[in-house]
C-alpha cells in the first residue's frame, strides 16, 4: 500500500487565491456589465450600423451572462477547496485519536 500526502496548507492557500480570484472577478464582470449598458449605436444609428450592432448584440449578451458566472465559479472552487482541507484536517485527527488509544495482541 502508497502512503499518501496531502499538502493541506498547499489546498488552503489555493483556496484564498480563489477567493481573492473571484473577488477580482466579480469587479471585472461589473465594468463589463456597466459598460455594455452604454455601448448603444456603436456603429451608428443608420441602417448598416444598427444591421451590425443587432447582429452581435445577442452574443455579446451571452458572454457577459458567462463572465458573470466566473466570480460564482471561482467562489464555489474556493468554497469547496477549503472545506476539503478542513474535512481532511477532522479526519486526520479522529484518526490519530483512535490510533493513539490502539492496542497491540
Amino acid at each position: 500500500m502508497a502512503d499518501l500526502f496531502v499538502k493541506i496548507d498547499e489546498l488552503a492557500d489555493y483556496a484564498t487565491f480563489f477567493a481573492k480570484l473571484a473577488g477580482d472577478s466579480e469587479a471585472a464582470s461589473k465594468g463589463l456589465v456597466q459598460g455594455f449598458a452604454a455601448f448603444d449605436n456603436a456603429w451608428g444609428g443608420d441602417v448598416p450600423g444598427a444591421a451590425f450592432f443587432g447582429a452581435y448584440a445577442e452574443p455579446a449578451a451571452d458572454t457577459l451572462g458567462c463572465a458573470q458566472q466566473v466570480p460564482v465559479q471561482l467562489t464555489a472552487l474556493s468554497t469547496a477547496m477549503t472545506d476539503t482541507a478542513d474535512a481532511y484536517l477532522g479526519t486526520e485527527l479522529a484518526n490519530t485519536d483512535l490510533a493513539g488509544g490502539a492496542t497491540t495482541a
